[in-house]
């Protein structure tokens, strides 16, 4: 029952906070506030990022005791959000968005967040391998990926909505199949955001994810197996999670073996 509310809960208030967003940039454009002001475009290209952090937030504060690696998380969580606004309001350069993200992930290693052991797979679970300080490496190769990845589908809203709905669907099956709590409400948690940022998108289709929505969607989804590991202390499963970035991979590459087609 508890999963079944946080993922209610998720979904009603990501679906409030894009409406409640939509009615004050509505209200500043009647009260003859140039669309080219920086609040309204801040609003405007981070409503999507701003909805998913602040969901994201509520759920983990709730879910979780407050210690050093929910510290950890809000602090990594803020930055990505802070520099997705600054990214839609003046484009960073990419070396400039390359060293924030890195800065993010030696946030997460500061405090102790970081992958610890790493498994095959869910299928296989007595083939696991502590690694130390090696997977340090493997958290910002992990980290990375996912938010350049999903970069790369800038423009293609349709392709994120349904990529990261179905990638969350995956989490939430094996999360049942293997009684893995952590991945199950995160994974429902960021289901949940996402159909609603679907439903409002049918109300409002010029609904933008900008850097900020793209940023914040694929460092929460990177976050989902290693805040498991560091609360369950379960492996990180090497070919699952390889499965997860091939899906993401191979959404990018379609659409545009689609377009050569044509």
């Amino acid at each position: 029952m508890l999963y079944f509310n946080i993922f209610i809960f998720s979904f009603i208030f990501n679906l409030l906070f894009l409406f409640i967003v939509k009615r004050i940039i509505n209200y500043l454009s009647f009260k003859n506030f140039s669309d080219e002001m920086q609040i309204v475009q801040i609003l405007k290209q981070g409503m999507v990022g701003m909805s998913v952090y602040t969901n994201f937030l509520i759920i983990l504060l709730f879910t979780n005791k407050v210690d050093k690696y929910v510290y950890g998380i809000v602090l990594g969580t803020t930055i990505i959000l802070v520099m997705g606004i600054i990214d839609d309001v003046k484009k960073l350069r990419f070396i400039t968005k390359l060293l924030i993200q890195f800065s993010v992930v030696l946030t997460l290693l500061l405090f102790d967040i970081r992958i610890k052991k790493i498994g095959v797979t869910h299928l296989i679970e007595n083939a696991i391998l502590n690694i130390d300080y090696y997977g340090v490496l493997l958290t910002v190769l992990w980290v990375i990926s996912i938010l350049y990845i999903i970069e790369f589908k800038k423009n293609m809203e349709n392709i994120i909505y349904g990529i990261s709905i179905f990638i969350t669907l995956i989490l939430f099956s094996v999360s049942i199949l293997f009684n893995d709590y952590i991945t199950l409400i995160f994974s429902i948690t960021i289901l949940g955001s996402c159909l609603s940022i679907l439903i409002y998108s049918f109300r409002y289709p010029d609904i933008k994810f900008g850097h900020t929505g793209i940023q914040t969607l694929g460092f929460t989804i990177s976050l989902i197996p290693i805040i498991s590991i560091n609360k369950t202390n379960n492996p990180f499963y090497i070919i699952d999670n390889a499965v997860i970035l091939a899906i993401m991979f191979l959404s990018i590459l379609l659409p545009v073996f689609d377009r050569e087609k044509k």
